[in-house]
């Protein structure tokens, strides 16, 4: 169905690297370090725009460095040998700077840290950037994870754009925006791992971090980001603070993430569609007690804010009321959570049985209150229930080291490396070039197993679409999909005239899993029509907004407002218009 994405591995490039003079080191973090000795600093135009820069130490630091080369494209060599080591961050101030790889099926340009210092960015833009297609390993040669950014943003009014870029072994941040306002931000078929702090977890293993006037443009789409601790993505507030606006996550893979996705943002806009959660907040919420024979105080989840006194903190999507004192009405928000499926491994939910940790709910009581309440907030098309079977998935072995370090985290430990490394004997990987994974998955046999695609709105696989190299192209040239996007309540309307409001017994009934429900309209009206339990517990709402007259039809797939199944038993469906209501009783059997 996939093809294995175009990623290698820093780990056995090493072998091959004939053009340079190296030394090597296994770390403990399990990643190779490349320690250049002796190198050539020999940089050549290729063009009038583009200066292809030589493989070797600090030769980029060098170029970029070199005021007659401003503005030009800094073109780095892709293949085994094409090792870049940065003698220090490399900074723009108020040009374009653009540092591409080579195009090419071999392994793009490494680049590598030349210091001992493990809180220095890699890029500082101070102006517009560029980076395309490049591989960084973020370790010092000590071996150390980098507790800093790969790009971090400095100043306004700039636009970032990354591409193509594979990160891998830091503890800081991917990319980061620091109180830098009106930024257009592109963040685009990316590979992000093993971003995590040895001892703890606390803001680390960030893939974006959002800080400032959040009123510019954020374009997060078809990246994969796996075996990273928490806030994966992370917007904290700016002074004075600002909620973010036009912020767009889809088609996305976030596989094995620790703690948060989503770190407890400020919307004004966003919309989160098409992705694919597989085990995200998978260490789950620990209790207060006894944590494997070690007394421990529970995880500390900080609350949303102290000034909503209503919000619970540590649900996976979180949403409330802004402030007053912002002005902004919530009748102007826009906030679009659709076509996203979250999913947790067995090996996942059995630990978190055995540690007492809680599982984090998808919306927080309040956010549920929110989609509740404001028809310019959306959630629908959520869901949960669908095992995801990746055609080359992460090891066994991974999922060991991750809750290793978990509950050493917990445990006051000694500290426990958790790195995916494709050239140890316990995972068995070979072939390190392409990536030895695949996420790719079988959608056709989803749909068989279970009657219904596992598709965006757009009619394509959920998840980073670059598993799937054909479908990605028709998808970057705007075609429709060849899928049928998920739905959890299927509406049609056939605009036929009738004479009153009716709600007719659904059918089949009783069912499994689903059924359809028939509605008519004598006139045009708000419509509400939900499904309650025999408590008289909303469920789920179908339909909830304004219904020209005519014979209407809603299907209903036997799943919770979050996509969960519900059990067996009997329901009842309740449509209300401003002066009616109608009620039915509906058998489930599982």
């Amino acid at each position: 169905m996939g093809g294995v994405k175009q990623f290698g591995n820093s780990r056995v490039f090493q072998k091959d690297l004939t053009n340079l003079e190296i030394g090597i080191m296994n770390v403990k973090s399990t990643i190779l370090f490349v320690m250049i000795v002796f190198v050539s600093s020999f940089v050549f135009a290729q063009a009038p725009d583009t200066l292809v820069v030589e493989p070797g130490l600090g030769t980029l630091n060098d170029a970029v460095a070199n005021p007659e080369n401003q503005g030009k494209v800094f073109k780095l060599r892709s293949g085994p040998a094409s090792v870049y080591v940065l003698t220090d961050q490399i900074n723009n101030l108020g040009w374009h700077l653009q540092v591409v790889g080579e195009e090419s099926d071999d392994i793009p340009p490494l680049i590598f840290r030349d210091t001992q210092s493990n809180k220095v960015p890699l890029f500082v833009a101070e102006g517009d950037i560029t980076l395309r297609n490049l591989f960084i390993v973020y370790v010092n040669p000590a071996g150390e994870k980098i507790r800093k950014e790969v790009v971090k943003v400095t100043v306004d009014s700039v636009n970032v754009v990354v591409d193509k870029v594979i990160c891998t072994g830091g503890r800081g941040w991917f990319v980061s925006l620091e109180n830098s306002n009106m930024v257009n931000l592109s963040v685009t078929n990316c590979i992000v791992s093993d971003g995590y702090k040895p001892d703890s977890w606390y803001r680390e293993g960030v893939f974006v971090w959002l800080q400032g006037d959040l009123t510019g443009n954020y374009y997060i789409a078809n990246n994969t980001v796996f075996n990273m601790d928490n806030r994966t993505l992370m917007n904290r507030r700016g002074n004075p603070p600002t909620p973010i606006d036009n912020l767009v996550v889809e088609h996305n893979t976030f596989y094995l993430i620790t703690k948060e996705v989503f770190e407890r943002m400020y919307y004004k806009s966003i919309e989160v569609k098409n992705n694919l959660f597989i085990d995200c907040w998978a260490a789950g919420v620990a209790q207060p007690g006894n944590y494997k024979g070690v007394d421990y105080a529970g995880d500390f989840i900080e609350p949303f804010d102290p000034d909503f006194p209503g919000n619970e903190a540590g649900a996976f999507f979180e949403v409330d009321t802004l402030p007053p004192e912002w002005g902004i009405d919530e009748s102007e928000r826009d906030i679009k959570f659709h076509h996203n499926l979250r999913h947790d491994t067995q090996k996942m939910i059995d630990w978190r049985e055995e540690v007492n940790a809680l599982y984090v709910p998808f919306l927080s009581a309040s956010g549920e209150n929110m989609f509740e309440a404001y028809d310019n907030f959306i959630w629908e098309s959520n869901i949960t229930d669908v095992p995801i079977e990746f055609t080359q998935p992460l090891p066994e072995s991974l999922y060991d080291k991750v809750i290793a370090w978990a509950d050493a985290v917990r445990m006051a430990a000694p500290p426990v490396m958790r790195e995916w490394d494709p050239d140890s004997d316990e995972d068995s990987f070979t072939n390190p070039w392409p990536l030895p994974i695949d996420f790719s998955y079988d959608y056709e046999k989803v749909f068989a197993e279970r009657g219904y695609h596992i598709a965006g709105d757009d009619g394509y696989p959920l998840g980073d679409l670059n598993w799937f190299p054909e479908l990605k192209k028709d998808w970057e040239a705007g075609k429709s999909g060849p899928l049928t996007p998920i739905t959890t309540a299927v509406e049609k309307q056939d605009g036929a005239v009738v004479d009153e409001f009716k709600l007719q017994q659904n059918y089949p009934n009783p069912f499994n899993p689903t059924t359809t429900i028939d509605y008519s309209m004598n006139v045009t009206n708000d419509v509400t029509l939900s499904v309650y339990n025999m408590l008289g517990q909303k469920i789920k709402t179908l339909v909830n907004r304004r219904v020209t007259a005519g014979n209407h039809s809603v299907t209903w797939n036997g799943t919770d407002q979050h996509g969960n199944n519900v059990g067996s038993g009997i329901y009842y469906a309740r449509i209300a218009t401003s002066n009616e209501t109608k009620t039915i009783k509906m058998v489930l059997i599982r």
